[in-house]
């Protein structure tokens, strides 16, 4: 994470990264989720932080799918915009193009997005072959408008998960 800039948190839920980046870094930072039971409680969350922190955070309740209202009001801000564990959802939809455009309008010129999705559901199929068919796939998504700097294996496993939930983290660069 940067040190000082802005800082987007797409499908932020109850703020459980989103107030550690802004506690640990100088960032404005917002964090957005459909949810409006998960903003308010990340809201929540804020009350105890000093006021240097609270001042520099934010939750929004927003469909990314009907960004308009918050696109108008934050094209081209972020230097980074982060999605951990939302985008695969947006696959199943057919609607990864929709939230790639959107991620796009939000950055400033040469914004990162990082990006990380469950992968390997499939236990007939190998890790590095669904790694290399994942990875292909989002080449060929993101190419008109990101680059894609590097991939990593990640963990998305979270504190109340029934069982492990690997993934991948793409490393993506806005481009012009």
């Amino acid at each position: 994470m940067p040190k000082v800039g802005s800082i987007l948190d797409v499908g932020c839920g109850e703020g459980t990264l989103t107030i550690p980046w802004a506690m640990k870094t100088e960032c404005q930072v917002v964090g957005i989720d459909v949810s409006a039971v998960a903003i308010d409680l990340a809201s929540k969350m804020t009350e105890q932080l000093q006021p240097e922190i609270r001042n520099r955070l934010a939750f929004k309740q927003v469909d990314i799918l009907r960004p308009k209202a918050f696109l108008k009001e934050h094209q081209g801000q972020f230097d980074v915009a982060v999605d951990v564990g939302c985008f695969h959802n947006f696959a199943k939809m057919g609607k990864e193009k929709e939230v790639l455009m959107t991620i796009h309008q939000l950055l400033r010129r040469d914004g990162k997005w990082l990006l990380s999705m469950r992968a390997f559901r499939d236990s007939k199929v190998a890790i590095e072959a669904e790694q290399a068919s994942m990875t292909r796939h989002m080449e060929q998504l993101i190419s008109d408008h990101f680059t894609l700097e590097r991939v990593e294996s990640c963990d998305l496993t979270g504190p109340h998960a029934e069982k492990a939930m690997p993934g991948l983290t793409f490393y993506l660069r806005k481009k012009g």
